[in-house]
């Protein structure tokens, strides 16, 4: 719901599609893009590498999604049909072990997303003697 607050303060009346073009054009997001694969490039061995770990990092699917959303219709409009999306702000990462295949491709998305540009952002520790999850290059 942030990100469509955000958007819809930004760019009033657009509808979503162009929202999100605009405001990746507005932010330069082809910049981060440009960086991101610099950074992949120094720590691979080849191209074909960096663009497959690049590939991986932007792909759908890439982060863990786990909650669903409906977006509401814009103040005064009505609505048409529905528009589902998924969602996901926060997830406990300390002492997890996993032997399913699910949760340890879990574990590794949210260590990945956490190493790369795109959201999220941050990660936040609440407790004492979690040592050890900088994830940063």
């Amino acid at each position: 719901m942030e990100s469509q607050r955000l958007l819809r303060a930004v760019l009033p009346g657009a509808t979503p599609w162009i929202a999100v073009s605009s405001y990746a054009a507005m932010g330069n997001l082809q910049a981060v893009f440009d960086e991101f694969l610099h950074l992949l490039k120094s720590v691979h061995r080849g191209m074909d590498e960096s663009v497959g770990s690049f590939h991986a990092a932007i792909a759908p699917g890439a982060v863990s999604l786990t909650a669903q959303a409906a977006l509401p219709p814009l103040k005064g409009q009505v609505k048409r049909y529905d528009v589902a999306f998924h969602c996901h702000y926060a997830m406990p990462f300390g002492n997890q072990s996993s032997t399913e295949e699910e949760g340890t491709k879990r574990i590794t998305n949210v260590r990945a997303s956490f190493n790369s540009p795109f959201w999220p952002l941050m990660l936040n520790a609440t407790s004492i003697g979690q040592e050890g999850l900088d994830f940063h290059w």
